[in-house]
């Protein structure tokens, strides 16, 4: 199944480093999400990326904010479809847990904003099928 989450990541790396922080990452308790799929998203300062989407799911997100000076911070909020509602949750910063919205969204983005350096997200999620929409469908 492909990852929902948006996979991009830049050239620059320092494979040690980036090996330490994601056994860190895998040992954390953040980790128990059902989910075994985990992404890392690359972002400079100042840029916003789409890092999770969903059509027609419910459970969580499962996010670690981090920067070359250890805890990073993201503003992040949902951009919700087919209304186009935006929740912000603001300023976050190191482990993050999001509810995927609701209501009367059927699908929604999460957006991450990086507000004071370069930043990598690290993330997994935990979901299910929200509606079951009829299998048959028929028109007149």
């Amino acid at each position: 199944m492909p990852s929902r989450f948006t996979d991009l990541s830049y050239g620059r790396s320092r494979p040690l480093c980036w090996v330490g922080l994601l056994a860190f990452f895998q040992l954390s308790s953040i980790l128990n999400a059902a989910s075994a799929d985990f992404t890392t998203l690359s972002l400079r300062w100042g840029e916003t990326k789409d890092v999770y989407w969903e059509f027609n799911l419910k459970g969580k997100v499962y996010l670690r904010i981090v920067s070359a000076e250890g805890v990073g911070c993201a503003r992040l909020f949902w951009n919700t479809l087919p209304f186009d509602e935006q929740i912000s949750f603001g300023k976050l910063c190191g482990d993050v847990s999001l509810e995927v919205p609701g209501g009367w969204s059927v699908a929604s983005v999460l957006w991450a904003y990086a507000i004071d350096s370069d930043i990598k997200i690290l993330g997994t999620s935990d979901e299910t099928l929200a509606r079951n929409f009829p299998k048959d469908i028929t028109f007149p």
